[in-house]
């Protein structure tokens, strides 16, 4: 909606203000003429909430301990070398007997290697891949398994201490 402000013309004064024996008027553009900006009409706010890096570090660990004390975490090795083919990676899953969403979890500096772990699993429905440096609480609790490899299982206290430490200051 535009207001007065912000419609095109209304610049002049239509009529002097006195001696006409009309209503005073000061703008075109006024909300109670036709062509006029709309009054207390509704705006775009941008809307923008952040949570303090306490909670978040708090919502990471509780989503950890949630997910290990109902078993659901599993720690695999080598998942990096697997070769980018989605057959293989629907075997392992279907070896693992899984029901429901499955995340897997890889580490940060073995990005480049992990590519062939993304290309296998993109195409298999309720898998997704995610980094150490990437977790946070919403993708561990959406999903229902966590398989983190062993080079991302060392990160991930790391990364809940980076999410934790503000201006070089340990919280």
């Amino acid at each position: 909606m535009k207001t007065r402000a912000e419609v095109r013309g209304g610049g002049a004064k239509p009529w002097k203000q006195k001696g006409t024996g009309r209503a005073r008027a000061g703008s075109r553009r006024s909300p109670i003429w036709v062509g006029g900006g709309k009054a207390q009409g509704p705006k775009h706010r941008n809307v923008h909430l952040s949570l303090p890096k306490k909670m978040k570090r708090g919502a990471l660990i509780s989503a950890f301990s949630q997910k290990a004390s109902d078993n659901q975490i599993k720690v695999i090795s080598n998942v990096e070398k697997m070769p980018p083919k989605t057959k293989i990676m629907a075997n392992f899953l279907n070896k693992m007997q899984i029901k429901g969403n499955s995340l897997i979890v890889i580490s940060q500096k073995t990005q480049d290697t992990g590519k062939n772990v993304k290309l296998a699993a993109r195409n298999i429905q309720g898998a997704s891949i995610n980094t150490s440096n990437n977790l946070n609480a919403f993708e561990l609790i959406k999903n229902k398994n966590i398989f983190i490899s062993r080079e991302a299982l060392v990160q991930i206290p790391e990364q809940i201490n980076y999410i934790g430490t503000q201006e070089g200051k340990s919280i």
